[in-house]
This record gives structure tokens, sequence and C-alpha cells, in this order.
């Protein structure tokens, strides 16, 4: 009588070894992959902020201001020195928001095109909302700066016409370095990631400079706020200028091309690959 021949032990081993070398080479491809399409909702995310700021324009024949303190630090008591990313959301389909007449709403509400997938999902932090991607001022981050395209609330008027190196020389939006494990400052780290997107005053939260080339979020100090563009991506930022186009930033843009790209009106208009 013939019986049936099972597995032996040695060749179990052997198909559970061949089978863990395929997971071990498909899952940095799979990972890859996840990357690849998570960087490709954050390119849509700052192409939609783009054209959020390009409409804006064309209503108030200026781009918005980035913010103001009203009567208190880091944030404002009237909703004209609100930030730019909540002057913008009638732009983003959310003019319902910008009618919610109680604060704690607006800052509550979560709106998925502000967060890069790469870095985190929308989620409240203290019961309010922030946001990844910060506006350009220019050479520095000073209230006073006024080389960059986002200007502190009731200053100087920026328009296209005030872009002379050229639209699609010049950022308008990046996405911003963050403390890589202190998200939203819950833990205490202050204080680049602490305040509702909405309304922030004159913030690091809501704008970053381009006098120094943008840095990975593991590369953060940790022990003060950072006022550089960065990400979590592998390979750079995801930046939309101010003609609408978006470029990945890689982290090896040679410094004075990235501030030449920050400043829109110095005479030195520079281009990415």
């Amino acid at each position: 009588m013939n019986q049936k021949r099972g597995f032996t032990l040695v060749e179990l081993l052997v198909v559970i070894a061949i089978i863990g070398i395929l997971v071990a080479l498909l899952l940095p491809a799979v990972q890859a992959a996840r990357e690849a399409a998570r960087r490709m909702q954050c390119s849509n995310n700052v192409k939609q902020l783009g054209l959020a700021f390009q409409l804006y324009h064309d209503s108030y024949r200026q781009f918005p201001w980035a913010a103001r303190n009203y009567n208190n630090c880091c944030n404002s008591t009237i909703r004209d020195y609100w930030t730019w990313a909540y002057h913008i959301l009638p732009y983003m389909e959310q003019q319902n928001l910008v009618d919610q007449a109680s604060d704690a709403v607006v800052y509550a509400t979560p709106v998925s095109t502000l967060y890069c997938p790469t870095r985190r999902a929308p989620r409240l932090f203290r019961n309010t909302n922030r946001l990844d991607y910060a506006g350009n001022t220019g050479s520095s981050t000073s209230a006073s700066s006024t080389d960059g395209m986002l200007e502190e609330s009731n200053r100087i008027q920026i328009k296209m016409s005030s872009v002379t190196d050229g639209t699609s020389n010049t950022v308008l939006i990046g996405e911003k370095q963050l403390h890589p494990t202190d998200l939203g400052s819950v833990n205490g780290h202050c204080c680049d990631d602490n305040e509702p997107f909405a309304n922030t005053g004159w913030e690091v939260d809501i704008v970053r400079h381009g006098s120094t080339p943008p840095r990975k979020d593991k590369d953060h100090s940790l022990t003060s706020s950072s006022s550089f563009f960065g990400s979590r991506h592998p390979s750079g930022i995801n930046a939309v200028m101010v003609d609408g186009s978006v470029h990945h930033i890689p982290w090896e843009v040679d410094a004075t091309v990235f501030l030449n790209l920050c400043i829109r009106h110095d005479g030195n208009p520079a281009t990415l690959p």
C-alpha cells in the first residue's frame, strides 16, 4: 500500500527561508512605492495651495498676507490677521469653514490638503489642527523682511508684478521642517508646530526662509524651533512656485540657488533642473 509522502523538516525550513528572502526583497520595493504615492499626494497638495493663492490674487489683486499678532503674542483676536492658510480656504472649497462663527470649530476642523501624508494624517493636537506647509518669506522670517512672497498682515502688498525675478523662478509655498518626535508640540517642544493652523500670529508655524537650504526632519535641532523648509521625504521637499508649477527640491540643492529661488526681486533668477 502506497503512503503519501509529506514534507520533511528540512524541506519546510528551506521553503520558509525562501519566503523570508522574497519578503526581504519585496518589502523595500513596496515601501518605496508607498512613499512615491504619498509624495505624489503631497505634491498635489502644494499644487492646490498654489492654485488657491492665484485665485485669491485674482480676487484681491494681491497675494494673501501671512498673519499678524494682534493684542497677544502668537495669535490675533480679529480674523483679518489670521493666517494665509485661513484666507485661502474659500478657494479650496472651504467657504463653510470661513463662515463658521466659532473660532474653536475652525481650529478643530481638519483640512486634509494642509497635511503631508508622508509625515502625518490629519489629526487634532490639543483640539486644534496644524499644517505641514509654510509660506516663503525670502531671506529671513523676521516680520520686517520684505523680499519673500509672504509678508506680515497690513504691511506691503505683494502682487504678481512684485515678482521681478520671474514667477516660475520664485518659491511660494513649501514643506516645513518639524521636530521628528514631537509633532504638534504635545510634549512641550516649542515653537514651530504648536499653534492652530488658522491663527498663529507671525510665527514659523506658517512661514519659513530660504537663507538655509531645506533640512530633513531628523536633522531638526530638537532644542529650538526651526525656521527652515524641510520634510519627512527621503529625497527633498515639495514646493510650488508663484506660477503654480510644482518642484521636488532635493536636499543637495545649492545654498545660493535656493536663496535666489526664495527672493523674488534680487535680480538673480535661479532655475531648477
